[in-house]
């Protein structure tokens, strides 16, 4: 996007790093190390959930226990996770040079957001391979839905704004 004028120059999508992407890893990480241990595969939902938990608390902690259906804990560290999901950072690296080379102005920045603005290693990587600011703000998994309430909010206002404001003017004693 043009920062002066706020024209969108080029966009494009990919579904090579995601939340569930990143899920599906941690999933057979974890059935992996799982079958070595018991030799049966265990609940897909809960290990998956389990693995997403793990997958946050990464994102803020150098390692983490993961309770296992197998009853013996599994530990995942920072820096396993970082190498489990090397190939989808190194993949979006690589994406988005190439969306930059397309586009008809080379980017200054990059700004990060959604679930996935959250794990380090995916600002770190990006910073590292594309050699300019990468940005993200807080909450970066709301942005859409914020930005797109926004929108709707300024394509057609909402009459709850005026409600509330004559509901606020009523409740004030005289």
């Amino acid at each position: 996007a043009d920062y002066q004028d706020g024209s969108v120059l080029h966009s494009e999508r990919t579904p090579t790093l995601s939340g569930n992407a990143i899920d599906e890893l941690i999933y057979h990480h974890l059935v992996d190390l799982h079958y070595a241990r018991r030799g049966a595969r265990p609940n897909r939902a809960t290990l998956t959930n389990r693995g997403r938990a793990a997958k946050e608390h990464l994102s803020i902690a150098p390692a983490v226990t993961i309770d296992h259906v197998a009853g013996q804990p599994l530990k995942l560290t920072r820096s396993d996770f970082e190498e489990l999901i090397g190939g989808l950072l190194r993949n979006i690296a690589l994406f988005s040079t190439s969306v930059f080379s397309r586009a008809p102005k080379y980017p200054e920045a990059v700004a990060v957001i959604g679930g996935c603005a959250n794990i380090p290693a995916v600002l770190d990587t990006l910073a590292a391979r594309l050699d300019m600011p990468v940005l993200t703000v807080p909450d970066p998994e709301a942005v859409i839905a914020k930005g797109a309430a926004l929108v709707a909010d300024a394509a057609a206002p909402s009459a709850l704004p005026s409600a509330l404001q004559a509901a606020s003017l009523t409740d004030v004693p005289s």
